[in-house]
């Protein structure tokens, strides 16, 4: 298993400490400001809950939630979820968020919420969900020795 994270939450709110394992924003920052990534125990907490609960404390963050497996580090792999886990009828969750004294209009600022965990019956899924497809590490490594061959710096 994977090794939590401690969260920048204060230490004072219970944000389903046990139901989280993994909070990152400091990376998500060069890419999208005020962005958190959580890892979340679905067996615990709902993935709306949880965003309910996290913007009692952080207000002004937008969140985007995974699978308990998903390394919240790899930004590809959590932007793969992101954009392909998600009914965007059903998985996204728009919070009014605090006054924006720089806003044109002064008013409140919106944040959103993305569920982007792999969907059950407990979800209103009611058909199965995809597993992962991975290539053999034979694959992988002919790819990695070509990339040059292709013109592409790694």
């Amino acid at each position: 298993t994977r090794k939590a994270d401690r969260a920048p939450l204060p230490a004072q709110t219970s944000v389903a400490s046990e139901a989280i394992t993994a909070i990152v924003g400091d990376k998500w920052a060069q890419y999208a400001d005020a962005v958190l990534v959580i890892a979340l125990d679905k067996s615990s907490t709902s993935p709306q809950k949880a965003m309910d609960m996290l913007w009692r404390v952080a207000p002004d963050r937008n969140i985007v939630i995974v699978d308990l497996d998903v390394d919240v580090k790899n930004l590809s792999d959590v932007a793969w979820r992101a954009l392909g886990n998600v009914d965007w009828h059903r998985d996204i969750a728009i919070h009014n968020g605090p006054v924006d004294h720089f806003a044109a209009d002064g008013g409140a600022v919106g944040q959103i919420g993305i569920d982007a965990t792999a969907k059950t019956d407990a979800d209103s899924h009611p058909r199965g969900w995809p597993e992962e497809i991975f290539m053999s590490p034979e694959i992988v490594t002919l790819v990695d020795n070509k990339w040059s061959e292709y013109g592409i710096e790694r």
